[in-house]
């Protein structure tokens, strides 16, 4: 058994974005519906969303009656849960990327509307949301966040290199927990302006993959963190925008 570390400090319920952990293959490459996610291998943790287009769409949607775990929540009583919240954002209690998932889902409705959805979430969790939900900004805002900060910013990403995340963790050899450097692989990305095509400084890390981000406006919502980078010799630290989902807006 392999317990990983998060890759940028404890901000989630349970996991940070992006998270690494055992690979699983990917079955199911289907357009997901308005507001849900695309399901990818959990290493790769970067999710399609599809906002919804409308506010009886997004509280369908969103008061959902969570998993049918779920025992003590209900579908359709105006009230939306930590564990509704994450159903539709694809996670288990992830707190962050919940919040990314929600803001990211309500783009395209108005500021009435978006506050109609807001006071469908629990008190406790609409005061969370208010307070450590994440910010939306330019690009070259965006790369001047200090780490652990959830953004939400659009741009076109432009390839850079393949680069190799390393990652402390522990494994089980017999009844010891061992230290163990995970080495990660990871496409980066230099997130351009839009509009002007100019360079913001942000760089984009993603799940490496064979295909590459196609280079046209998008949206991302993930987390910017601090993140040892494996070099020729040795290493370094390197503050990194790791998104945990994308509306492609062309």
């Amino acid at each position: 058994m392999t317990l990983v570390m998060p890759l940028a400090g404890k901000l989630c319920s349970h996991a940070s974005v992006n998270q690494p952990v055992t690979a699983m293959k990917q079955t199911t490459t289907a357009t997901p519906p308005e507001g849900q996610s695309k399901t990818q291998p959990p290493r790769q943790g970067f999710r399609l969303v599809r906002p919804y287009s409308t506010l009886a769409g997004a509280k369908a949607a969103l008061d959902n009656g969570g998993r049918f775990w779920n025992l003590f929540t209900a579908a359709g009583d105006n009230r939306v849960s930590n564990v509704e919240l994450a159903r539709a954002a694809g996670v288990l209690l992830n707190e962050a990327n919940c919040f990314l998932f929600f803001d990211m889902a309500l783009a395209k409705l108005n500021a009435d509307e978006k506050a109609q959805v807001v006071a469908m979430l629990t008190p406790k969790q609409a005061k969370r949301y208010r307070g450590h939900g994440p910010r939306t900004m330019s690009p070259a805002e965006a790369a001047r966040q200090p780490a652990k900060s959830l953004v939400i910013t659009e741009g076109v990403p432009r390839f850079e290199r393949q680069i190799t995340i390393l990652q402390q963790g522990l494994i089980m050899v017999g009844k010891i927990m061992v230290p163990v450097t995970h080495r990660w692989p990871y496409d980066l990305y230099e997130l351009r302006d839009a509009a002007s095509g100019t360079t913001s400084g942000l760089r984009l890390a993603v799940w490496h993959k064979e295909t590459r981000l196609a280079e046209v406006p998008t949206r991302f919502g993930g987390l910017v963190g601090e993140h040892r980078v494996a070099r020729e010799k040795g290493e370094t630290k390197e503050l990194l925008f790791v998104p945990g989902y994308h509306t492609p807006l062309a």
